[in-house]
């Protein structure tokens, strides 16, 4: 039997800071705007921020998105 290769530990690592763009996301929806506004905001689509929104929430091991915008001000990532 072959080996197995086990990535999903070097996948986690790699996701657990959020990029710059979905930062910048977390403060508009700290600041109250919706995903669509958001987007309208930024020249994007509504599905990209809402996917955006959902990769910074699980990347800051957060349970909802008022859970993800604390736990960025905690960490000084938003203010």
């Amino acid at each position: 039997m072959g080996a197995v290769l086990d990535f999903s530990s070097r996948r986690r690592a790699c996701y657990r800071h959020p990029l710059t763009r979905e930062i910048e996301i977390l403060r508009f929806v700290a600041e109250g705007y919706a995903d669509g506004e958001i987007a309208d905001r930024l020249g994007t689509r509504e599905s990209i921020v809402t996917a955006a929104v959902d990769r910074v929430v699980a990347k800051l091991g957060a349970r909802t998105r008022p859970h993800a915008v604390t736990l960025a001000f905690r960490r000084g990532l938003v203010s």
